[in-house]
């Protein structure tokens, strides 16, 4: 239960950005969301009636993770580390959008940073709930194992954000390699018709720049992976199944490879059969990744 209270936190948070866009009044709302949680979060750690009284958790999922909490000696910071990196991801967001920007990220520095507040922060939690503390090599696992699945993360979302004029590859790679953002936000694999859904045209393709960028970042998300391989053996089994993410992220890799690395091909956008397999990859390459 501790596992999908913390996952379900997550989503919770993360919802908080779903209507995101540059009015005034909707990033208020946002702001105010989060801080909500930030609030909560600060007040379920909070000592026996230092929050004037007896706190009531208001929504199903702090119930769950006060329920918990006692049992898996959550530690804070890492809840609060989920509302840093939605805090983080708005401020790039509309930083990049108060100036006619389409790219999220200035750098590749600031894309690790995010993903090691979130994703790695997940791993940390998981490994929490199963009495793993302390554990120095296994901190450095996940926060590799996490880095990467957040880089994969991004990439799997690439088309979608560029259908709302947003560019995940980070500032820095896009100057490397001379991306014109315009080949990205306008590739014609994905326009919003008249209905505002995604609709397909299979008439673009991907400029040869953009796939060099991509490799780059999956080559980045490998070796990552590939830190934590190499560590693995002498993990706690408790903190070595907290890991086993890396087999679906492995395996993710292994298809973008074989698309040369053209996030806008039929196989890696329509991806929905190959998320249904993803346990199948875990029962099979859990013990050998």
């Amino acid at each position: 239960m501790a596992y999908f209270a913390t996952r379900a936190l997550n989503v919770e948070i993360g919802s908080t950005l779903q209507d995101m866009n540059s009015n005034d009044t909707n990033l208020i709302a946002i702001q105010l969301r989060l801080q909500f949680w930030r609030d909560s979060i600060a007040q379920m750690y909070a000592p026996n009636g230092s929050s004037g009284g007896h706190q009531s958790y208001s929504t199903p999922v702090l119930r769950a993770l006060q329920a918990v909490k006692s049992k898996s000696n959550f530690s804070q910071i890492f809840f609060e580390r989920l509302v840093d990196a939605r805090e983080m991801d708005l401020d790039l967001v509309t930083s990049a959008k108060s100036n006619n920007d389409y790219m999220v990220f200035p750098n590749y520095e600031d894309m690790e940073r995010y993903n090691e507040l979130s994703s790695s922060s997940l791993i940390y939690l998981c490994m929490e709930s199963l009495g793993v503390f302390e554990c120095e090599e296994a901190d450095i696992a996940a926060s590799h194992v996490g880095r990467a699945l957040g880089i994969i993360s991004l990439l799997k979302g690439s088309v979608h954000r560029a259908a709302i004029g947003e560019i995940c590859i980070p500032r820095d790679m896009c100057e490397k390699y001379s991306i014109d953002p315009e080949s990205i936000v306008a590739h014609t694999l994905y326009q919003r018709n008249s209905r505002n859904d995604l609709s397909s045209d299979q008439s673009g393709a991907t400029s040869t720049n953009v796939i060099h960028a991509t490799e780059e970042l999956a080559t980045c998300a490998y070796n990552h992976i590939s830190v934590a391989r190499n560590i693995q053996s002498s993990l706690p089994k408790e903190a070595r199944a907290c890991l086993i993410q890396a087999t679906t992220a492995l395996h993710y890799l292994e298809q973008l490879k074989g698309n040369k690395y053209d996030l806008f091909t039929d196989e890696m956008v329509n991806r929905s059969q190959s998320s249904r397999n993803d346990v199948m990859h875990y029962l099979k390459l859990g013990r050998t990744w």
